[in-house]
């Protein structure tokens, strides 16, 4: 019997939090700053490991530009998931595997994001995003990388 209190990786698929965290799988993948950059409220914190909390979309955006303008090729892809709302505010936990190459080099990186929202107009938005690795190590890439354009 499937409890009524949690939500499952099926009734999560295609609702408003997990819309939210495929625009933000997306923006990284297509190297998109717009659509990365609405993803945040305009007090949103990105607490990124090993570097820091991150303060306001601006902000945000310009480490997110940093960090993947570096990155030949970097995709994410989510694991498993689960998030609840409560009116106009959320809450979330998502297991990601991400590849990535960087000047030739590519790694492979397993990870949770914990994750506040709130809806805005019609939009989910973060609040805060945490991010804490649970693996990283090298990955062979050695195929052709088509840049998004």
């Amino acid at each position: 019997m499937r409890s009524t209190t949690e939500p499952s990786s099926a009734e999560i698929d295609g609702g408003p939090l997990a819309e939210l965290v495929a625009r933000y799988v997306e923006a990284v993948a297509l190297f998109d700053r717009e659509l990365y950059r609405s993803v945040w409220t305009d007090d949103a914190v990105w607490v990124v490991d090993g570097r820091g909390s991150f303060v306001g979309p601006d902000a945000i955006t310009e480490l997110y530009v940093e960090l993947r303008g570096r990155q030949e090729l970097a995709v994410q892809r989510v694991m498993s998931g689960r998030a609840t709302a409560d009116g106009d505010t959320g809450s979330g936990r998502w297991i990601i595997h991400s590849i990535t190459r960087t000047d030739g080099k590519g790694e492979e990186l397993v990870g949770v994001y914990d994750d506040r929202y709130r809806l805005e107009g019609a939009s989910w938005r973060f609040v805060e995003r945490a991010f804490r690795p649970l693996y990283r190590g090298p990955r062979d890439l050695p195929g052709r990388v088509w840049r998004p354009e």
